[in-house]
C-alpha cells in the first residue's frame, strides 16, 4: 500500500497474485506543479492486513526529468508526466503509479463564450478557458480550471457548464493554480421575453464631438460643427435570439419599425428626445444627431472645455435596451 502523507484516505492498494491496482483512496492527488514535493509512504502487508517485516524499498522514477523520487519523496521537475515504480526488495514484487506535474500558471483566459452571451433560464453554455504560463503571450499549460459566478441565483456553474436558473446578469471567472481570469457577463432573460439583442456600432469620441465657436461673449448662437456633415450618426443592429441564446447571423430581415430613442441628460446640451431621428432598414437603426438641435446658451467658457454630453437610450419591443457612448459637446472661444 502506498499512503500520501500519513492520509488514510489518500492511498493506492495493490493486491496479490499481480499487484495491480485495486483500490484508490478519494484523496489520493498525485498532480503537482513545478517545485512542488510530495512524500509517500510504502508498507507491505499480508492478505490479512498484517505488515511483513524487515521490509525495504527501492524507488525509481521512469522520467526523471519530469520527476525525482528519493525514497518515497517525489519532487516535481517540469510539466509533463513520469512513472513512479516501487519495488519490494527480496520479493519480486513491483507496483507503479503516475505522477502529472502542471507548469505555474501565470495568467487565465476564457475562450469561450464572449462576455455579454444570452441564455434564458433553463438554456446552458459550456465555458471554455485557458492557463497559460507567462503574463502575456506565453504557451497554455495543462491546469485543472475552475468557475465561479458572481450571482448563482442567475447563473449556477456545473463543472464548466453555466446554467440560467434566473433572469439577470453575472459574472463568470475561471480559475487556475492560484490565477484567476478577468471576469465575462453572460446575461440570462427569463425564456421569450428578451427575444432579440441590439447591438451598436463603435463610435469614436471624435465622431461623436459637436464643436461650438463663440467669437466673443455678446456673440448669438453659433451653429456647431461635427465631423460628419455637422450632424453626429450612430447605428443599432437588432438581431434575433436563437433558443440556445446566441444571437442570428444577420439583422432581422425586414425590420422597418419599433426602435425608440430616448435621451439622458440631453438638458445640459440643449438636446430633446424627440429632436433625435431614427429610421430603421432591414433590422439596422440609424440615429441621428443634427447639429442643430444641440444648442447649449452660455456663451464663455475656456477654450476646449466640454460643456456637456447626453446619452441616447435604444430600445425594442423584445430586446433589451442600450445605452450609447454620450454625445459631447465642446465650446471653444474664436481664436
Amino acid at each position: 500500500m502506498l499512503t500520501q502523507g500519513g492520509d488514510k484516505d489518500a492511498t493506492l492498494k495493490f493486491d496479490a497474485p499481480d499487484f495491480a491496482l485495486t483500490t484508490t483512496g478519494k484523496k489520493w492527488d498525485a498532480k503537482l506543479e513545478i517545485g512542488e514535493t510530495l512524500d509517500i509512504a510504502a508498507k507491505a502487508a499480508t492478505q490479512d492486513g498484517n505488515p511483513i517485516a524487515n521490509t525495504s524499498f527501492v524507488w525509481n522514477s521512469k522520467n526523471a526529468a519530469v520527476a525525482t523520487v528519493d525514497n518515497g519523496m517525489v519532487e516535481a521537475v517540469t510539466d509533463g508526466s513520469a512513472e513512479i515504480t516501487v519495488d519490494v526488495v527480496g520479493r519480486g514484487i513491483q507496483v507503479k503509479f503516475s505522477v502529472t506535474v502542471l507548469s505555474a500558471v501565470k495568467r487565465v483566459v476564457i475562450d469561450s463564450p464572449a462576455s455579454g452571451h444570452y441564455i434564458t433560464v433553463g438554456g446552458s453554455v459550456e465555458l471554455m478557458a485557458t492557463a497559460y504560463d507567462a503574463e502575456t503571450g506565453g504557451n497554455p499549460v495543462g491546469a485543472d480550471v475552475t468557475y465561479t459566478s458572481s450571482d448563482p441565483a442567475v447563473v449556477e456553474i456545473d463543472g464548466s457548464t453555466a446554467k440560467g436558473v434566473g433572469a439577470g446578469s453575472a459574472t463568470i471567472k475561471a480559475h487556475a493554480g492560484g490565477k484567476t481570469s478577468k471576469g465575462i457577463t453572460i446575461n440570462v432573460s427569463p425564456g421569450g421575453v428578451y427575444s432579440h439583442v441590439l447591438v451598436p456600432t463603435v463610435i469614436s469620441a471624435a465622431n461623436r464631438t459637436f464643436t461650438k465657436t463663440y467669437a466673443d461673449t455678446a456673440a448669438a448662437n453659433p451653429a456647431p460643427t461635427a465631423p460628419n456633415g455637422n450632424n453626429v450618426v450612430y447605428t443599432v443592429s437588432v438581431y434575433s435570439l436563437k433558443a440556445d441564446g446566441t444571437r442570428s447571423d444577420i439583422p432581422v430581415a425586414g425590420l422597418t419599425d419599433g426602435v425608440t430613442v430616448t435621451v439622458q441628460g440631453g438638458a445640459a446640451i440643449g438636446l430633446e428626445g424627440t429632436e433625435v431621428g431614427v429610421v430603421v432598414a432591414d433590422g439596422v437603426a440609424t440615429i441621428t444627431v443634427e447639429a442643430a438641435d444641440v444648442q447649449p446658451t452660455e456663451a464663455v467658457n475656456y477654450a476646449g472645455a466640454t460643456t456637456g454630453q447626453a446619452t441616447i437610450i435604444v430600445a425594442y419591443d423584445g430586446a433589451k435596451s442600450v445605452a450609447l457612448a454620450p454625445v459631447i459637446v465642446v465650446k471653444k472661444l474664436e481664436e
